[in-house]
């Protein structure tokens, strides 16, 4: 399935109003955190998540909310999340704050 299909799909589905219909994907599944270059995962509670990366992780674009989050579960499967807030900060300026809600698992 390709990006722009898949991104329909999720639209189609339950909590669609979380997510845009022009939304980017953010993919943690393959993504190695590295020094200066990350994005963590601060809290999981109730289905939301909330961290903190930099903007090089995610090479210039300018993520925000209804976006979509992709991560690997500790179950083996891919958790859709829908950005529910985005925030650069001024000071580090290379910095974000986000939290976002699991719209639900992939191929589902």
């Amino acid at each position: 399935m390709n990006i722009i299909n898949f991104v329909k799909n999720i639209f189609k589905k339950e909590k669609k109003s979380l997510i845009r219909k022009d939304a980017r994907i953010l993919d943690l599944v393959s993504y190695v955190n590295a020094w200066g270059n990350a994005i963590y995962i601060d809290k999981y509670e109730n289905g939301k998540i909330s961290g903190s990366g930099f903007k090089t992780t995610i090479l210039g674009n300018y993520y925000q909310v209804g976006d979509i989050i992709r991560i690997g579960m500790k179950s083996g499967k891919i958790g859709i999340f829908a950005i529910t807030r985005f925030k650069y900060c001024n000071d580090p300026k290379d910095m974000f704050f986000y939290s976002a809600e699991f719209v639900k698992y992939e191929g589902e």
